[in-house]
């Protein structure tokens, strides 16, 4: 409620290019959970190398440099030098890391007190590094001299109600397997913009073969479905899609969102009509992913991509029901 309040107080915020990095709402001092992501400047791939699976690993993961090595020194560090911290988890990939960080009792200053910290921290280990060498193999050659810099500021994800920390773990924990996806199928992760449906622009992502299907079927589900309903819903769309018909859906309501869910687990194909467009550096959420490397998945998104998530207005819900009706109809 806090956070509609203001951004109601600050309208001119939800027309900028880019993310909020800060919660203004937010005391940045009080005890919480945050998911703290901090990027290498120009995105250098210098913390690890991506690598596939193999004898030792089941799943793609990341083989961390020593420079990577040296961040995560500095990470493990931060509690000795800020004792109200304490360290979750840690997900180093090649060009960034995902940190979950518990703040257990107010801290005297800013997070980003906290943060500009690390990343000094960072630096310094990196340049001693670089003065005394590993003995380690883990370091690529082209970057042992390179002097580590992070990006202006950080993006950080205040956790606010039960299960999402569970749900951060499993996303750090899979963060390599879904690299390893997109690079494999750059084609089915790259938005491709201006593609024409019913005589319209849209961006899109994903298997536009699917848009050529000639059996599509739109799914609306009232909001006011019951449970029971909801069932009987994904009964009905699933024997379809099981048949070979397209389900278009903008996956708004609970019943719509439970037969796409349906729809992906058992591998059959989905047009997603979107409720935001997308923004530069776009990938599918982590429900879609599976989906999205096999090419059974299409995202239209009928607007520009808005900074903030703003709560869908009647009006919009109908627009986005009516293309996937028009989608459909193709």
């Amino acid at each position: 409620m806090a956070q509609e309040q203001w951004l109601k107080r600050h309208p001119e915020l939800t027309a900028t290019g880019s993310m909020l990095r800060r919660s203004p709402w937010h005391d940045y001092c009080a005890p919480c959970i945050y998911m703290i992501t901090l990027v290498v400047e120009g995105r250098k791939p210098v913390l690890g190398a991506l690598c596939g699976p193999d004898e030792s690993h089941n799943e793609p993961w990341v083989k961390v440099s020593s420079i990577g090595l040296a961040v995560k020194e500095a990470w493990h560090e931060l509690p000795q030098f800020h004792p109200q911290v304490r360290l979750l988890s840690l997900c180093i990939m090649p060009d960034h890391i995902h940190g979950i960080l518990y703040v257990t009792e107010r801290l005297p200053r800013h997070l980003g007190h906290v943060i500009n910290g690390f990343k000094k921290g960072c630096r310094d280990r990196v340049q001693y590094s670089e003065a005394a060498p590993r003995t380690t193999e883990l370091a690529p050659s082209n970057i042992q001299h390179f002097s580590l810099q992070w990006q202006r500021g950080y993006h950080d994800r205040i956790l606010t109600h039960k299960g999402q920390l569970s749900t951060l773990f499993q996303y750090l924990d899979d963060n390599p397997r879904r690299l390893w996806l997109k690079r494999n199928r750059r084609e089915y992760f790259t938005i491709m913009r201006g593609i024409e449906i019913a005589g319209k622009s849209y961006n899109v992502m994903g298997n536009l073969d699917i848009l050529k299907h000639p059996f599509k079927c739109a799914v609306q589900c009232s909001r006011s479905l019951t449970d029971a309903q909801i069932d009987e819903a994904c009964a009905r769309f699933v024997t379809q899609a099981a048949a070979g018909t397209v389900l278009v859906s903008p996956c708004i309501s609970a019943g719509e969102k439970a037969v796409a869910a349906m729809a992906m687990q058992l591998g059959y194909r989905l047009i997603v009509i979107m409720n935001n467009g997308f923004s530069p550096l776009e990938k599918p959420s982590q429900r879609f992913i599976d989906a999205c490397y096999g090419g059974s998945v299409l995202f239209i998104a009928p607007l520009e991509h808005r900074p903030q998530s703003e709560k869908l207005s009647r009006s919009l819900c109908l627009e986005l029901n009516d293309l996937a009706r028009v989608v459909a109809s193709m």
